[in-house]
């Protein structure tokens, strides 16, 4: 089979791979998703797995799947308390960053425990959007987010948009800062509210979904006394705060994956809104052009590009 591995020096190839073997599901992949995460490690060249962690397929049965990445241990105290999305286990056993082969890939060998069925109306081909969807989820339950709340979503990509989204589909106040014109149009497309700048807005909750430094100024400026803001990241993320997140007395929350929950609630919500499906996933690749896939993922602006998918 084939199989998307990068060099130390961040090189995409594809590679011939022996069909995995051992126990598990093996899973014929049909759409994976390249994130920010992944171009980060790819920049460091610090992926020793077969690439993908975004992924759903069809299992040798016919069972339509997404797969859920991380695979906790369900015994340690943090998957006692329902917080599976800290397990230690989970974060040296993810499919297509760390220990695990991933998605960008013919098929892969994932655990039972790991796959989700998918909800009538969303399509194996569509359902790598999942998991970044479980992402903006969970980013949105961290933060508090409730009805009533005047929302502030910075950054529009797949998860800032998704995010917002959900918000709304509460019936939340919700805007969405986006860096460029393309994810502006997608916001609007949405049904979203697309803004050029917030400082000085005072929302109550704010989506940190860029993961920069820079996001986080601009979450902090537009926060109103006693706010909260909740943060994603990646590899390299290093939010800075200032006196005014003292003076406001800002509440700030970081937030990593998802809980199995979410990542169900993730595969309802992409079910219930297919606009979704048609605004976020702008491009889509053959397994034989991974590496341009990659290049239009880390393009974003130029390329126009919010979600690339690869499918074998």
């Amino acid at each position: 089979m084939r199989g998307v591995r990068c060099s130390p020096t961040g090189e995409i190839s594809i590679s011939t791979e022996s069909a995995p073997e051992g126990p598990g599901v093996r899973v014929q992949v049909r759409s994976a998703g390249i994130c920010g995460s992944d171009l980060s490690y790819i920049r460091a060249g610090a992926i020793p797995v077969i690439l993908g962690h975004e992924f759903a397929g069809v299992t040798e049965d016919g069972i339509a799947v997404a797969v859920q990445p991380n695979w906790p241990c369900g015994t340690c105290s943090a998957c006692a308390s329902g917080s599976s999305q800290r397990c230690e286990l989970s974060m040296k056993r993810l499919h297509g960053l760390v220990g695990l082969d991933g998605g960008f890939a013919d098929e892969v060998l994932v655990d039972a425990s790991l796959l989700r069925h998918l909800p009538s109306g969303l399509i194996p081909e569509n359902a790598a959007l999942a998991e970044p969807a479980a992402v903006a989820l969970h980013v949105l339950a961290r933060a508090g987010v409730s009805a009533g709340d005047r929302v502030l979503v910075v950054g529009a990509g797949s998860i800032g948009l998704m995010a917002a989204a959900a918000a709304a589909d509460r019936g939340v106040d919700v805007q969405v800062l986006a860096r460029h014109p393309h994810q502006a149009e997608a916001a609007q497309a949405l049904g979203l509210q697309p803004v050029e700048t917030a400082d000085g807005d005072a929302f109550d909750r704010v989506v940190d979904a860029a993961g920069s430094a820079t996001a986080m100024q601009t979450a902090i400026g537009a926060s109103g006394g006693g706010a909260t803001i909740a943060s994603i990241g990646s590899s390299g993320w290093s939010p800075a705060l200032d006196e005014r997140a003292l003076f406001k007395e800002l509440s700030f929350v970081a937030s990593i994956f998802y809980t199995q929950q979410e990542f169900v609630q993730a595969l309802e919500l992409l079910a219930r809104h297919p606009q979704i499906v048609d605004t976020v996933i702008t491009h889509r690749f053959p397994l034989a052009e991974a590496a341009r896939a990659v290049e239009v993922a880390g393009a974003r602006g130029d390329d126009r590009a919010i979600k690339v998918l690869i499918q074998p």
